[in-house]
């Protein structure tokens, strides 16, 4: 927790530590929600560094957009989301 940026700024050590609501999501999870609501999964924000390791990994032309294999890989490096997901989507 103390690697996490939230960490060493107010309101991000506030919501980190005090938040009243918040949600534990996985990739599956989230790979679920987008199913239910019709959206499709655009990519996650991500820094270059960790988007070149997961290419390396993963070169297919989807690969990126693959939630099944960003499952994976988190499982392999668990601290890729240590923050958050970030990610965009649209309508199906």
């Amino acid at each position: 927790m103390i690697n996490a940026n939230d960490f060493y700024n107010m309101s991000g050590c506030r919501d980190l530590l005090f938040n009243v609501v918040e949600h534990q999501f996985t990739i599956p999870r989230i790979a679920a929600f987008l199913k239910e609501e019709g959206l499709s999964f655009l990519g996650f924000e991500l820094n270059e560094m960790i988007r070149e390791q997961f290419q390396r990994q993963y070169p297919g032309p989807d690969d990126l957009t693959n939630l099944d294999l960003w499952d994976t890989f988190e499982a392999d490096n668990p601290e890729t989301f240590i923050e958050m997901y970030r990610f965009s989507v649209c309508r199906s």
